[in-house]
């Protein structure tokens, strides 16, 4: 028998493929995982064996025991009704001859193969970052926010500020309208606007071109202003170098393309906006939050919420303590802060949010009642993803009807309602009987590392009444799925739960998953209803922050 230690994951697609109940999508992701885990087929082969003898009415012990070992494929191999010959006959090769053939055949293949995997290496493109923005609107109308990794690419505001790092080390903060061209971490082309560059020692030799003039910074902090008819360099301290001369702290000229530098007056003030940048919150951010504060008040009322945390700031003296915001006063339903931090959350400067960076960090919360479906509903900024699953809110135990929402290592957001607590499973690797049988429901990839930092508004309904499981970002739809006939579970309940993590402090065991969300989390709701698509874009559309 294999001693590949199967996953939860790996073990329900088995289940569910033997059941003729596995979904399109998730045949899928079964299917990929076969191909790059010779122990998963092997796994696989050994338990369809078994199936197959228990379907043809083995009640031999022995029989049984025989398929189980035995290192033959199955002469059953069963295929939901949708899958077509061509996926059907890839599988059939997976799990019969083809992983026979795999394993004893191409082991040094396999050895590279492996080797390759655990050596991969997630890359991203980009030459710079946007830190922070403030009011800002592009030419274009799409959106600029926080977090963004920008590559060869132009920056065109019409309205507001941005300060974009380059990961050379230079800071570049701008003032619309403004139009910078960014090539490379090291070089950027100025096109028109107000700029301000602070430059460290590491990013010495960052060079920005404007009006056909190249401007190398020697570590040092200037301005540019393209505002008026001819181009202004003033040096706020330090040291640039030009093509026919070297300016120092207070010199200011003026540049053409016809390359002649004139010297003209200083005139700081006219980059006071873009000092206030750097520290400063905005007046339109201060209405933006205040609004929120406002409709954070009134959404407070909806009867349908179960729970609603805003985490608008953190309490006096009581950093070990999350304050439920729900409509009437209800302070059974306050979380205390277990190792999480408090830290600034979409609007910084003005609102909170937690942070769960160490594997112990978490929300305890409890969360009486029966329930009919759930909505979750949070802002999440994600670092990234260190674990094979990640929590935004996960029910302790996981008994019948209880709720885990999470994010999977690969950018799935997946929300998992336990079926039945008291069902038995077999565990075809270990032979060992367990119970509770569960089901999830994956969206496609949301997230990847160039979103790292980024606030992003997530939301996951189970809804058994309308037999439908949905995910939604960013106030837009991205997946929904049919929840089947078998894995309705009409009367829900969460009781003892966390946010940012999982640990069941009921066990006897000292051990427990880390799961913790590497990231903030800001604004949590959770409603008993599914919420309508309009609804959850008004969701979004208010909570946006700086």
């Amino acid at each position: 028998m294999s001693k590949y230690e199967m996953t939860e994951i790996e073990r329900r697609w088995i289940e569910d493929y033997c059941n003729q109940t596995i979904s399109r999508e998730e045949f899928a992701l079964f299917e990929k995982a076969l191909e790059l885990s010779p122990d998963l087929r092997a796994a696989t082969r050994q338990y369809l064996a078994l199936d197959s003898n228990l379907r043809q009415g083995s009640e031999l012990v022995a029989d049984i025991e025989a398929a189980w070992s035995s290192s033959e494929p199955s002469k059953v191999v069963r295929f939901p009704s949708w899958i077509g010959i061509a996926a059907a006959a890839a599988i059939a090769f997976l799990v019969g001859f083809g992983s026979d053939w795999f394993l004893s055949n191409s082991n040094n293949r396999i050895d590279e193969v492996a080797t390759s995997s655990s050596e991969f290496e997630a890359t991203a493109n980009g030459y710079a970052v946007v830190h922070g923005i403030i009011d800002a609107k592009t030419e274009s109308g799409s959106e600029i926010h926080a977090g963004d990794v920008l590559g060869s690419e132009t920056i065109s505001l019409i309205s507001g500020s941005a300060r974009v790092d380059f990961f050379s080390g230079a800071q570049v903060y701008i003032e619309a309208p403004v139009k910078l061209e960014i090539r490379s971490a090291w070089e950027a082309t100025f096109h028109s606007g107000k700029l301000r560059a602070k430059v460290p020692p590491a990013a010495r030799g960052f060079t920005i071109e404007a009006n056909g003039r190249r401007i190398v910074d020697l570590g040092t902090e200037f301005g540019i202003d393209t505002s008026a008819d001819e181009v202004k360099v003033e040096v706020f301290s330090g040291k640039i170098e030009l093509e026919d001369r070297e300016l120092l702290k207070g010199d200011a000229v003026s540049l053409t393309r016809d390359g002649r530098t004139t010297p003209i007056q200083s005139d700081i003030d006219s980059f006071s906006n873009l000092f206030t940048m750097a520290t400063g919150i905005s007046e339109s951010a201060k209405r933006s939050f205040a609004n929120w504060v406002d409709y954070s008040d009134s959404f407070s009322r909806d009867p349908r919420l179960i729970a609603y945390y805003p985490f608008i700031s953190e309490p006096a003296e009581r950093s070990d303590w999350v304050p439920s915001g729900l409509y009437p006063e209800n302070k059974e339903l306050d979380g205390a802060v277990v190792l999480a931090e408090w830290v600034d959350g979409r609007w910084s400067g003005l609102k909170g949010a937690v942070e769960f960076r160490r594997p112990g960090s978490r929300v305890r919360v409890n969360i009486p009642g029966d329930f009919e479906a759930y909505t979750f509903s949070c802002w999440a900024r994600i670092d990234s993803l260190d674990r094979r699953y990640n929590a935004l809110f996960l029910a302790d135990s996981y008994q019948t009807g209880e709720p885990h929402w999470q994010i999977r290592n690969d950018g799935v957001l997946m929300i998992g309602v336990m079926v039945d607590d008291q069902a038995p499973r077999l565990n075809p690797v270990a032979g060992q009987s367990h119970l509770g049988r569960s089901r999830n429901y994956y969206s496609p990839p949301f997230w990847d590392i160039t979103k790292s930092g980024q606030w992003l508004h997530l939301v996951s309904i189970y809804d058994p009444g309308s037999r439908k499981a949905a995910h939604y970002v960013n106030g837009e739809k991205v997946s929904e799925q049919e929840v089947q006939e078998a894995y309705v579970i009409k009367r829900l309940r969460i009781g003892n739960a966390e946010i940012g993590n999982w640990g069941d402090p009921n066990r006897k065991d000292p051990s427990y998953a880390i799961r913790n969300l590497n990231g903030r989390i800001d604004e949590l709701a959770i409603f008993n209803a599914a919420l309508s698509e309009s609804e959850i874009k008004t969701l979004y559309q208010k909570g946006q922050g700086n």
